[in-house]
């Protein structure tokens, strides 16, 4: 229930334009997701498509704006997504 949670806060961070912080939560509702898979089963293929919006909007907002800070959160949450 907490992933679902942190999946609709990303969804609306994504809304608000607030994208470093969307990857952030998208990325917390798949690791809880993960933690207990019987249940979370049929979320997981929505939890992958929200994060990896997310870090799409992120990367064009870092080339963009080339701003440090969001360049960090991206190369960090891109490390974990494929590991």
């Amino acid at each position: 229930m907490v992933a679902v949670a942190y999946h609709n806060i990303a969804v609306e961070q994504l809304v608000l334009r607030h994208v470093a912080e969307a990857c952030v939560s998208s990325q917390n509702a798949r690791r809880l997701a993960r933690l207990c898979l019987s249940f979370s089963n049929r979320y997981l293929a929505q939890f992958e498509t929200t994060h990896k919006t997310a870090l799409k909007d992120l990367a064009s907002t870092v080339r963009t704006k080339q701003n440090g800070k969001e360049a960090a959160v991206f190369a960090k949450l891109s490390s974990q997504l494929y590991d």
